[in-house]
């Protein structure tokens, strides 16, 4: 089995190392006999989507150039919670390419347990979306009882479309344009398309 490692750490202040992660998990590849292929790293937070190292690992594992991905544990892959952790696990199976986690001994794609894991970590994920959307739709609720404008800003419905319009054809930049209305890019961007 040809196995990439994937460590992090949540600062690259020295206060943690990934070697601690690394060492375990190569060690875990030799007991297993497996060529390791890569390795991954990233020092930033696990709540942050876009990091370098795991968007190398998912680049790479889309290529389909290892079997399987080693973790020390799920929390490595991602702290943004289960749906989150549902995706990056489906988009590796999609690829044809395993996910073993080292601490959660039994957290493997592989094997009779894998698909049922990828089931729990499915609904896990369901809930966790359908949570996060009441939870959305309560605060927009409270918000509009408080009298909190939701939705476009009201500076958009403030300006004449046909002036932007007016001042784009006649050589203004968007950039101008915004500057003189004093309001963003993307806003006069919006009105033009829109328009």
């Amino acid at each position: 089995m040809r196995a990439a490692l994937y460590a992090r750490t949540s600062t690259g202040d020295g206060s943690q190392h990934l070697d601690n992660q690394l060492v375990k998990l190569r060690e875990f590849a030799a007991r297993m006999s497996w060529e390791v292929i890569a390795e991954f790293t990233d020092q930033e937070s696990g709540a942050r989507s876009d990091r370098p190292g795991l968007n190398k690992l998912m680049h790479h594992a889309a290529r389909r150039n290892f079997d399987l991905v080693l973790v020390y544990d799920l929390s490595r892959l991602t702290r943004e919670g289960a749906a989150r952790a549902f995706e990056l696990i489906t988009r590796l199976k999609r690829s044809r390419v395993e996910f073993w986690s080292l601490n959660e001994e039994h957290f493997r794609t592989s094997g009779p347990a894998g698909e049922i894991l990828i089931a729990i970590a499915a609904y896990l994920a369901k809930s966790e979306r359908d949570g996060i959307r009441h939870r959305i739709m309560a605060g927009m609720d409270r918000a509009r009882r408080e009298g909190v404008h939701i939705g476009r800003p009201k500076v958009f419905d403030d300006i004449d479309a046909s002036e932007i319009m007016e001042m784009k054809s006649g050589g203004f930049s968007i950039r101008k344009i915004a500057a003189v209305k004093g309001c963003s890019k993307s806003t006069i961007e919006r009105i033009l398309r829109e328009a």
